[in-house]
């Protein structure tokens, strides 16, 4: 969470939400420890055919940044090298 919180302040983003399944009990702990703020009424309840679920936002991402910073966000920081593809197999003569 801090992460994405950190990344969205960079790219501009001041608040975010995101949906939750309502019987998600542990999900919905987890959202509400990191301060997000349960969604009232139409606006916080979607029902998707079998499942519902409720929304959750954030209105400043500024205090998600702390919960747990990541050093490698730093301004200047080394960014992770890019994965490449493996190497391929080598064909076996015979």
């Amino acid at each position: 969470m801090a992460r994405m919180a950190t990344r969205l302040l960079r790219a501009e983003y001041r608040a975010a939400g995101l949906w939750v399944l309502r019987e998600n009990a542990s999900g919905r702990r987890f959202y509400e420890g990191c301060g997000g703020t349960l969604l009232d009424g139409d606006a916080g309840l979607r029902v998707q055919g079998r499942f519902t679920e409720v929304a959750y936002g954030w209105r400043d991402l500024a205090p998600l940044t702390v919960l747990a910073p990541d050093p490698g966000l730093g301004p200047g920081a080394p960014r992770p090298a890019r994965r490449t593809a493996p190497p391929r197999a080598r064909a076996r003569g015979g």
